[in-house]
């Protein structure tokens, strides 16, 4: 079972590193002082949805020759089906990807399958299968 509970947080593990990522953002632009003060502001003044990084922007901040060179070797087509991807905000991608696994999860124990299947457990309680006690004798 702590298979599960591992496989459940490395599946969180891009949500949470986008979130953190958002998190320093924010820190970075607005300071330690005023987090506080201008957390309302900023969120009246551009909107909640705005304050999260796109995937788009962290891939062509962090590393903007691997997105040069994916648009000179792809066509338009797939560009633009990978453009719509990357539109999309990097915190809501990872709790998708989450919640996918989570869902299968959740159906394999609804269905009692691998890893959720229990196992046969041997009682060495002294008593049967009809639970009353074994009786010993000496032939």
């Amino acid at each position: 079972m702590r298979g599960v509970h591992l496989f459940m947080f490395l599946v969180a593990l891009p949500a949470i590193a986008a979130f953190a990522h958002d998190i320093y953002l924010f820190y970075i632009e607005h300071g330690m002082t005023s987090i506080t003060l201008d957390i309302n502001k900023s969120i009246e003044d551009k909107g909640a949805l705005s304050m999260f990084a796109a995937l788009g922007f962290i891939w062509t901040q962090y590393h903007p020759e691997s997105y040069k060179w994916i648009i000179q070797n792809l066509d338009q087509e797939t560009l633009n089906t990978i453009n719509t991807l990357l539109m999309q905000k990097a915190v809501f991608l990872g709790i998708a990807f989450a919640g996918f696994f989570y869902c299968i999860l959740f159906i394999l124990k609804i269905f009692n399958i691998w890893p959720f299947k229990k196992e046969k457990q041997v009682s060495y309680s002294g008593r049967n299968k009809k639970n009353t006690p074994y009786k010993y004798s000496r032939k």
